[in-house]
């Protein structure tokens, strides 16, 4: 079995398989361009883990698991830029008062 760290036709295996792994990652990404960041994700594990480009459905695995990190993500970010716009919302009443001159 070939190892993909050492495989020489990396550049061809990602190009038969990243096509329906952007169409999995697609089921949970906002969009197209974050399902391809996720599945260059899991390339990119996949690699530095040197697992074996036969074993597929670890790389399904890993997409999913991806792209469940950057939902979630997502979701933390949109919750915090809700409570910050919130927060600004909110009228502010001075603690002083301004005296006139006139």
């Amino acid at each position: 079995m070939e190892n993909v760290a050492t495989d020489e036709n990396w550049k061809t295996c990602f190009s038969q398989l990243a096509p329906g792994l952007v169409l999995f990652a697609r089921q949970w990404a906002r969009s197209s361009a974050d399902a391809e960041d996720i599945v260059q994700e899991a390339f990119v594990r996949f690699w530095r883990k040197q697992h074996d480009i036969a074993n597929r459905g670890l790389l399904y695995a890993a997409v999913r698991s991806i792209a469940l990190d950057f939902l979630r993500r997502d979701n933390r970010r949109a919750r915090r830029e809700s409570t910050a716009a919130s927060e600004t919302n909110q009228i502010v009443q001075p603690m002083f008062e301004i005296e006139d001159e006139s």
